[in-house]
């Protein structure tokens, strides 16, 4: 997870601030932030037009309805969102051809390879994978990321997972202090050769939390509003 969290924070989450599973109409405002947010990771691959590319993907997915995307609102403002994977998804549509449509062949093959270095690998039955969290900078220190993290735990428990794991870089201390709060531990590093030119990052740390010991938020994520 490259540039996810810029500072978690101490506060709790606004009493305004909710999380929901999201919806085909919220994809424009998730690119948006992921781009913002993850932008070490994605502009490498997928050049200037990286929120372009996000957004087609982002949609493809939710609109094939297998989707792990969360989004934190306050009001009808989407301020953060979150993404979450298991090894039994089913529905999900393949990339490439969403991603050629988006941006071209050459920046589809080239946008492969570059994110081929942060693939997380081949996930355990009963292990989510945390593979971004993007906080709106106005919204950052806030609580928001916490309740966006409540949500993919509570999301991962539903889909059967005991374990959430997620990489992070090793020189993000702000999302490591989130997660290690959280009760995320680290349990390997990974080097990563061509990262510091490509991401800015020479290394990343995977982190795991068994989902029995971590606090459950309410039941069930909130539906979008009609």
């Amino acid at each position: 997870m490259i540039g996810a969290v810029s500072s978690p924070g101490p506060h709790a989450p606004p009493p305004d601030v909710r999380a929901r599973a999201a919806v085909a109409a919220d994809a424009p405002a998730v690119a948006a932030l992921l781009a913002e947010s993850l932008g070490e990771k994605y502009r490498p691959a997928y050049g200037p037009r990286a929120p372009r590319a996000i957004e087609a993907l982002v949609r493809a997915e939710i609109e094939g309805g297998a989707s792990g995307y969360v989004v934190a609102t306050s009001g009808h403002r989407v301020v953060g969102t979150a993404h979450l994977s298991t090894a039994n998804d089913t529905g999900v549509p393949a990339w490439q051809p969403t991603l050629r449509r988006a941006v071209g062949a050459p920046r589809a093959l080239w946008a492969g390879v570059v994110l081929s270095l942060l693939w997380h690998g081949p996930l355990a039955a009963d292990e989510a994978y945390v593979g971004e969290v993007a906080v709106d900078p106005e919204w950052r220190r806030r609580g928001v990321a916490t309740t966006l993290m409540t949500a993919v735990e509570d999301l991962a428990r539903g889909r059967g997972c005991r374990v959430a794991s997620l990489w992070v870089t090793l020189d993000n201390a702000a999302a490591r202090a989130l997660y290690e709060g959280r009760g995320f531990r680290e349990v390997r590093r990974r080097r990563l050769p061509l990262g510091r030119r490509l991401f800015g990052a020479g290394g990343m740390a995977l982190m795991h939390l068994r989902l029995d010991d971590a606090p459950q938020g309410p039941a069930g994520l909130r539906a979008a509003p009609a």
